[in-house]
């Protein structure tokens, strides 16, 4: 901002261009303006403009002919929630239609109910957006048909509180989504239910949903359930899950080939069901890598949770303080490779089922300094002599002495 007023900037010989990556909207008490019109003239690739509650009428944002910006790729529009407004966020936004060149768009803190026109019939005018993000839109009540964007990639859509269900709005139609990679569904404490039910074509053929999606991040959804009626899953490689229980706990489908075809990596945060209750795992028969942090529960006496993940490789359990215990069938892991458990006093020993995992080849444990002391004493030793390589809070127990007290 201190170089705004600079047309040319040369440095060392090379011209720089010229862009704003930052535009702070500002209007004094008894000003009839903002400053907002100082970007009348500026066509930059990347424009992030905060602080438009402080515009003072609809005009200004009429004035600065946004839409007419063809070097713009990415904008970022930013109201300061809960703050005062001089404008209607919905008449202010109506001035602020983006070009159609844009290819990122960001909108953050929005207190309209709805959206203007061309955001509900985007595909018409941002066809070229590949990412969007929605973010803190406390009075939203309808998702656009973000769906039918043809080259949409990345879709985070956060905090928005009156979202209670996401159906047939956010798709638009039928073949929804054609491209998306990733979709992130974060702070989402009201909304209930995600319907992934296809909508049927004329000839009542069912039509694809999400056909690339590779990488689910579901976070701070407590409320949140599946309707699944399409494989959604089928394609995704990463699934993260974080304080969103009901997700975890429940039984998706008795069709397998609804979920979970080709997810390898899960990463489940802060989850307060114990682990026989996570239903979702039967569904994900492919997993290789299963990442556990700040769970509550891990005890799991029922065999078909564990043996259900028969090609896991890889069990992180990390910074769950206040489990005693891994799984007592932590031997029905039969692929497992690697072990990690990291910042876990409560637990103080090994399952001896350990001994039952003849794959693993190595064992890492940090942070758990009773289960550290287990492991270096000689009779335990003898329990984890198949595996390979075991490294106890940075050091190879094979370069340690053994410790002839076994803990209580």
């Amino acid at each position: 901002m201190k170089l705004f007023h600079i047309k040319e900037i040369i440095l060392d010989g090379v011209r720089e261009p010229s862009f704003l990556p930052n535009f702070v909207v500002y209007g004094g008490d008894g000003q009839s303006s903002s400053n907002l019109l100082q970007l009348e003239y500026e066509n930059p690739p990347f424009l992030e403009i905060t602080n438009l509650e402080k515009v003072k009428s609809a005009e200004e944002a009429q004035r600065i002919k946004l839409v007419e910006k063809q070097s713009m790729q990415r904008l970022d529009l930013v109201w300061t929630r809960d703050a005062k407004r001089f404008v209607d966020d919905t008449e202010l936004l109506k001035q602020l239609m983006p070009p159609d060149t844009v290819e990122e768009f960001l909108l953050q803190g929005y207190n309209g109910v709805s959206f203007p026109f061309w955001m509900v019939d985007i595909t018409t005018y941002l066809h070229r957006l590949n990412k969007v993000v929605l973010k803190d839109l406390p009075s939203c009540n309808k998702l656009p048909p973000l769906g039918q964007l043809p080259n949409l990639e990345r879709l985070e859509i956060r905090g928005l509180d009156g979202i209670m269900k996401i159906d047939g709005d956010l798709y638009g139609g039928t073949t929804a989504f054609p491209r998306l990679v990733s979709f992130c569904l974060q702070d989402m404490e009201c909304l209930e239910e995600w319907n992934t039910a296809y909508p049927r074509c004329e000839e009542g053929l069912n039509q694809v949903m999400f056909p690339k999606l590779e990488l689910l991040y579901i976070r701070n959804c407590p409320k949140l359930r599946l309707i699944l009626g399409s494989p959604l899953w089928n394609n995704v490689i990463y699934l993260s899950i974080h304080r969103s229980d009901k997700i975890i706990i429940q039984s998706p489908s008795e069709d397998r080939g609804h979920v979970g075809g080709a997810t390898t990596n899960v990463s489940v945060n802060c989850c307060e069901a114990p682990l026989h209750q996570w239903s979702l795992l039967r569904h994900l028969p492919h997993i290789k890598c299963l990442n556990i942090k700040y769970c509550s529960d891990l005890t799991c006496s029922s065999a078909d949770i564990l043996q259900g993940l028969s090609s896991l490789e890889t069990l992180y359990v990390g910074s769950c303080e206040s489990i005693v215990a891994l799984p007592e069938r932590l031997g029905d892991l039969t692929s497992l490779l690697e072990l990690e458990v990291h910042d876990c006093e409560g637990i103080k020993t090994l399952p001896e089922s350990i001994q039952q995992l003849k794959c693993l080849q190595c064992l890492k444990i940090s942070g758990c300094s009773k289960l550290v002391q287990w492991c270096t004493s000689r009779k335990n030793k003898m329990k984890l002599v198949h595996i390979k390589d075991i490294i106890l809070d940075g050091v190879r127990l094979s370069d340690m002495d053994s410790d002839d007290e076994e803990p209580e």
